[in-house]
């Protein structure tokens, strides 16, 4: 789906409706001082930042001098701005789907600012921690480990070494959740390469001495050994020095991200309900009684937290609901697995909660974001009505196109012709018609949508000049 201008093909700016929907198009600025209006249409506005974001953004469509290169651009996004119109007034912009799509749209952007708030993703780095970081890589150590997401199961096994029993043998008993091989052998491991504290731990435990129960993160035990070390080969520090430094950064911007997570846990006081995840199982495994009543399952709580609201639950109803929303629910053949897919959607909550008391979801960039996405979804719909299921290609139409192109060629008959051949001219065919139904279709909104484009504006625009690209190194 592309929207295109009449100006000659070599200059001809194709973009497609979903592609645009992801520039901004404000129609009421929040600035200080009067926007420049480069078009009105319809009820909606097209300014000159609104122009000048799209434009830095996709310029290598726009193959053409300045000004011609504006005028197509403009082009492109007073069809949008006509189709939009179009769409609110048939009311698409209204419709249910929308509505989800709305929610969802926000939850997105919530959890990715408030992420961005949590860590900072370009924490100083200093010499002296690349350096130290490189001498941990230096080392390789040959890791067997045993997991659990449970510190009461951590510890039965940690009680099996004590008393004797061969670490493979306990390993394969306990490591049945497939974080780890059942042998618990992870091979050679270079430092620096694990979560903390496991990787502390593996780099400074003497070879064959076992250490743990070691709780890493929320939800997951170790006990672990390390049966032998060998150099790492590495070429020298100044060679690599950028791409340590970018894994040093990214290991604290991880850590740091953590301990705000566990900082969001403890004041939402999150916890899970004793036999949460048993519930869960059991209701999977239809050895709940099926027969209840729905509304049962809002009895049922799996979990707790104390939000703007006071204390808050997340019951079987609200897990099931999640379930056939986002059409991905846990593991239901491991208890743990469970466990952990209800501790992440209350966390998904519990974040969401938080961002919502920053007011995070009235920032401005926020809200064009969330209504580019609905505006982006309106358009998709009104294309599909009154351009995709308005263009088909039948078998004859692409007997005669085949036909037409290939008169006075070596070419076999159209019923010898390769399968894909004929598939691409069809997709050529239906490309070719659906621009012609688009390009008719926002001719006559123009009919029915008053525009006004400013040309005084439009000129004293500077198209954006192109960005450097950095030099490549031979």
């Amino acid at each position: 789906m592309t929207l295109s201008v009449a100006t000659p093909r070599a200059h001809r700016a194709r973009l497609t409706i979903l592609a645009l929907a992801l520039f901004a198009v404000c129609v009421l600025a929040s600035c200080g001082s009067q926007p420049r209006v480069l078009a009105k249409v319809g009820t909606r506005v097209i300014t000159a930042d609104d122009f000048l974001e799209v434009a830095r953004a996709s310029q290598a469509q726009y193959p053409a001098p300045p000004d011609s290169a504006k005028r197509m651009l403009l082009e492109d996004m007073i069809r949008r701005s006509l189709m939009l119109n179009e769409a609110e007034r048939s009311g698409l912009s209204r419709d249910s789907l929308l509505g989800s799509l709305r929610k969802g749209a926000e939850e997105d952007l919530l959890l990715a600012a408030l992420t961005e708030q949590l860590g900072e993703r370009d924490v100083p780095v200093s010499d002296a921690e690349v350096e130290t970081f490189y001498a941990w890589r230096k080392t390789e150590h040959h890791l067997e480990a045993i997991h659990s997401a449970h510190a009461t199961m951590a510890s039965y096994a940690a009680t099996s070494l004590a008393a004797g029993e061969p670490f493979s043998n306990v390993a394969a008993r306990f490591n049945i959740e497939g974080v780890v091989p059942p042998s618990g052998d992870l091979g050679f491991i270079q430092g620096g390469a694990l979560p903390e504290p496991f990787d502390t731990k593996m780099r400074e435990t003497p070879t064959g001495e076992i250490f743990g129960p070691l709780q890493v993160g929320n939800d997951a035990w170790f006990i672990a050994r390390v049966t032998g070390r060998r150099p790492a080969d590495l070429p020298p520090l100044e060679m690599v020095r950028e791409q340590v430094m970018q894994q040093v950064r990214q290991r604290k911007y991880r850590a740091q991200l953590q301990r705000s997570i566990e900082a969001l846990r403890a004041g939402y006081e999150v916890r899970l309900e004793p036999g949460a995840a048993q519930a869960m199982f059991a209701r999977a495994g239809g050895t709940s009684d099926s027969t209840a009543p729905r509304r049962s399952e809002d009895t049922i709580v799996l979990a707790r937290y104390r939000d703007a609201r006071g204390d808050t639950v997340f019951t079987m109803a609200d897990a099931m609901d999640e379930i056939e929303s986002i059409a991905e629910g846990p593991d239901f053949s491991s208890v743990p697995a469970i466990q952990r897919w209800i501790e992440s959607r209350v966390m998904r909550r519990v974040v969401l909660a938080e961002a919502r008391r920053r007011h995070l979801n009235e920032e401005p960039v926020a809200v064009r974001r969330i209504n580019d996405r609905i505006d982006g979804s309106a358009l998709q719909m009104l294309y599909d009505r009154e351009v995709s299921m308005r263009v088909t290609v039948s078998d004859e139409d692409l007997r005669e196109e085949y036909l037409a192109r290939t008169i006075g060629t070596a070419a076999p008959p159209f019923e010898q012709a390769p399968y894909n051949l004929r598939e691409q001219l069809r997709s050529m065919m239906l490309e070719a018609r659906r621009e012609q139904v688009l390009r008719q279709f926002t001719d006559s909104l123009r009919r029915k949508y008053p525009l006004t484009i400013f040309e005084e504006e439009l000129k004293r625009l500077q198209w954006p000049a192109p960005a450097l690209e950095a030099p490549t190194q031979g």
